[in-house]
């Protein structure tokens, strides 16, 4: 069983500027939790029992909104160097064992079973690390690392190739890789060997593809409604949905909504 799981949030934040010149972008409310929090929350319904969260130098706030968790450690990422060099740093954390990651800007509802459960019931079944993919509009697909691969079962493949960002014409895929990742400890030597790409940073995607040439790497097309918090419209879209699922708001909200649909 995956038991340890690492959930980077030293992002800037910069397109929640000025509000995370005040607090790191991961203690921003959805409703009235933090969306760190409901990421955290995944992990321990997936059956994670430590996690480390990664924060950057302003990240106080994240490490006392947790201070009665022992079973939550944290690190600091001095230098924005990518998802890659974040990863980096949980590699005494993971102890050489496999490990889940969640991205701290990827929030998922699931009424069943959890993402990250998802993922961890495919790497029980075949092993090899399993990346989280939705499919994608083909406008957005210039804006993910996209997996290409052959079919396994009706929700998996076997990746034969991952491109971060590319040009629609360029990939025969629709799949997305998003916030989500059980990864086996040899990524830590395939980051140790990933060169820097654009702005200097150290892709995930770049490190997993060296990963491949070793060991196979799936990606699970995982059930639920992911919303990409780290942008304003998937941050309103969370808040929105979350609200009307709340049985002490969400009858009054939609009501509220409703009426200004009306009103408009």
């Amino acid at each position: 069983m995956i038991k340890r799981a690492v959930i980077p949030t030293a992002g800037r934040g910069t397109r929640f500027m000025p509000a995370t010149k005040a607090i790191p972008k991961a203690m921003i409310p959805i409703v009235d939790r933090p969306t760190v929090q409901y990421v955290v929350d995944e992990a321990l319904e997936s059956g994670i029992e430590e996690i480390l969260i990664i924060i950057s130098p302003n990240g106080e706030p994240v490490k006392h909104h947790f201070d009665d968790k022992p079973n939550i450690k944290f690190v600091v990422q001095t230098e924005a160097r990518g998802l890659g060099a974040a990863i980096g740093l949980a590699r005494d954390f993971c102890a050489g064992e496999s490990f889940a990651v969640l991205l701290g800007d990827d929030v998922v509802y699931n009424a069943g079973r959890t993402a990250l459960g998802q993922l961890i019931d495919a790497h029980e079944k075949f092993g090899g690390s399993i990346i989280g993919v939705q499919t994608v509009p083909r406008e957005k697909v210039s804006s993910y690392g996209i997996a290409e691969g052959a079919q396994v079962e009706p929700r998996l493949i076997e990746v034969s190739r991952m491109v971060e960002k590319p040009n629609p014409d360029s990939v025969n895929s629709r799949l997305g890789i998003l916030g989500r990742y059980v990864l086996n400890y040899g990524i830590f030597d395939a980051i140790d060997k990933t060169q820097p790409g654009k702005g200097g940073e150290i892709q995930l995607t770049d490190a997993l593809e060296i990963l491949s040439k070793s060991e196979k790497i799936y990606a699970y097309d995982f059930e639920g409604r992911r919303y990409d918090a780290g942008n304003k419209l998937g941050f309103l879209e969370a808040a929105v949905e979350y609200a009307l699922r709340r049985e002490d708001l969400g009858e009054r909200f939609e009501n509220y909504l409703r009426g200004l649909i009306k009103f408009k």
